[in-house]
């Protein structure tokens, strides 16, 4: 179980003390004999199971349905028919009612290497080998687990239930360690996937404190706070009441409608909700808008020149994590979506020299202040089209905003030799493919 430990460490906390120093030093035969019991082998394989559906994968790539599942699934459904006379169960409220009853699961446990396919890996091969065992990682350990945190987060907010992020991080270490491991360098800069130390003081798990005289609706605030971790749920009556203890003066009208952009679900009648992180665009928009009128506010208000230089730092600081998080969510699932190609077939760990296709390289970027609107998407990739239409086309690597009136300056014109290379726009380092 020390392995386990070890990563449920890691979910919250990267580089807190020594956890992932420890977790260099497990070796594999360690990993395959890891106990997988009842209510996780059950999030775990409902977890493959999403991925399988939403990417339209060949699960038996990288892993496999033990056979305790089924029984235990089997049983559970007949509780439940049993109970309540209903054959199906939402999997929010019923993985919530699993949690609830855990316990009674204990006594059903299997191995790790009976849901993930691990027969290729020595059992004296230590997770720090494995991960060092291919050129471009040998000082980036750190950087390649916080990569594997990321995406685990992105891949836990598609559930429709709560579960731990450590479990996706064991889903995800095969699939993230074959795909850019050995095939082209992880990026020097980490920083958005680092997620430092926050801008607000959080003394719980409630909205965060703001400073007296914010510009910043406390319906944006709870934004924030959600960006920051997508993979949990909300319960809405919860998110009203929070709202209405904190503040006398909130705006309904503008809560409902964030909270219909950034909580969608599918049927009005849930109780809960979470942040949907397959659509920034409309993110970016509303964001954007508001940003606007927060630094209006700022502007017209009766404020003091040393209020209104605190204010200002207030606003930009919280923007600046809002849209670092939306870039940090978009890298990561694009990374998520490279981890299951459709039409190959893994290579071998333990041979890096065997060929393979080239993955695209993630370079450094910055966020300004005032973070501007990425471009319509024309394609995955957002493509970056000047009004010219003979002129070179420009994608930008990762996707993130966009220079401010890019579509009207001409200096873009002088990168149309500089395909396939880094340059400069407004201060900012752009990788251009054509």
């Amino acid at each position: 179980m020390k392995f386990l430990q070890l990563l449920a460490e890691l979910e919250n906390e990267v580089i807190k003390g020594g956890a992932h120093l420890e977790l260099l030093q497990v070796r594999f035969s360690e990993v395959k004999k890891t106990k997988i019991v009842g209510i996780t082998m059950i999030q775990m394989v409902s977890a493959i199971k999403m991925l399988e559906e939403k990417f339209d994968i060949d699960i038996g790539m990288f892993y496999k349905i033990p056979k305790e599942y089924d029984f235990l699934m089997e049983y559970l459904k007949k509780q439940h028919y049993k109970k309540t006379g209903k054959e199906r169960m939402d999997q929010y409220n019923f993985f919530k009612k699993l949690n609830e009853e855990g316990s009674s699961f204990k006594g059903i446990a299997v191995n790790l290497e009976d849901i993930i396919i691990l027969d290729n890996y020595s059992d004296l091969l230590k997770l720090g080998d494995f991960l060092k065992s291919v050129k471009y990682v040998l000082d980036r350990v750190i950087k390649f687990i916080r990569y594997l945190r990321s995406v685990a987060i992105v891949s836990a907010n598609m559930l429709d239930f709560e579960a731990p992020v450590h479990i996706f991080m064991l889903i995800l270490l095969i699939p993230l360690h074959k795909k850019y491991c050995g095939q082209d360098p992880l990026p020097d800069d980490l920083s958005s996937f680092i997620g430092g130390a926050s801008v607000y003081s959080k003394t719980s798990d409630q909205i965060l404190t703001i400073p007296e005289n914010s510009p910043i609706p406390l319906h944006l605030q709870l934004i924030f706070k959600v960006l920051r971790d997508p993979q949990k749920f909300y319960e809405k009556s919860e998110i009203r009441k929070e709202m209405r203890l904190s503040s006398k003066q909130a705006d309904w009208d503008a809560l409902d409608h964030f909270l219909s952009i950034f909580f969608p679900s599918s049927d009005e009648k849930e109780t809960w909700c979470k942040v949907d992180l397959e659509d920034f665009s409309d993110y970016r928009v509303q964001l954007k808008a508001a940003l606007a009128k927060c630094q209006k506010a700022i502007r017209i208000g009766d404020h003091s020149e040393q209020d209104e230089t605190k204010l200002t730092k207030h606003v930009k600081d919280s923007f600046d994590d809002a849209f670092k998080n939306i870039s940090t969510w978009e890298i990561a699932l694009k990374i998520l979506k490279k981890c299951f190609p459709k039409e190959e077939t893994p290579t071998s760990p333990l041979n890096p020299e065997t060929p393979t296709d080239p993955t695209p390289h993630l370079p450094t970027f910055s966020i300004s202040s005032s973070p501007p609107l990425s471009p319509v998407a024309i394609s995955d990739n957002m493509i970056l089209q000047p009004l010219d239409s003979n002129a070179p086309r420009y994608e930008l690597v990762p996707v993130g905003p966009a220079p401010t009136d890019w579509e009207n300056d001409p200096a873009w014109s002088q990168n149309e030799y500089s395909m396939n290379d880094t340059v400069s726009y407004k201060g900012n380092e752009y990788l251009l493919l054509r």
